[in-house]
């Protein structure tokens, strides 16, 4: 195979999975190759700039930072909320990331300690509890 032929098949992998919402399995059946090699083939295509994910966050990005210090401070997971014109609209965002974080962490009977405080009282407003106690 080519070099130009390999790369639109890896272009054809990358379209029936990101554009057209094909699954791998659907993908392995269509061109008859196993869907081990569809992932590689999709892995190879963003490797090698064929393919490109972008995603458009709604504000600020903060996802590298994040990264850098869940990596250097051994934390599972880090979460920054952007600050905003309005001191509302600061609480409401760091009340929204701390309700995403609470209803995917906590479990039935688990317990969480709150300190009071502007921002504390803001997330009680905001967090809810989805069936958990």
């Amino acid at each position: 195979m080519s070099e130009l032929e390999r790369k639109r098949f890896l272009a054809k992998i990358a379209s029936l999975y990101y554009l057209e919402g094909l699954t791998q399995q659907n993908i392995a059946y269509k061109l008859n190759i196993s869907r081990t090699k569809v992932s590689r083939y999709l892995t190879r295509a963003r490797k090698e700039g064929i393919a490109e994910i972008k995603i458009n966050y709604p504000v600020k990005d903060f996802s590298s930072l994040e990264y850098q210090i869940e990596k250097k401070y051994r934390i599972s997971e880090c979460i920054i909320a952007g600050t905003f014109e309005s001191n509302e609209a600061t609480i409401e965002a760091m009340s929204g990331s701390l309700n995403n974080l609470l209803s995917r962490i906590l479990k039935d009977g688990s317990h969480i300690g709150i300190g009071w405080g502007g921002i504390a009282a803001g997330d009680v407003k905001v967090y809810k509890c989805h069936g958990k106690k």
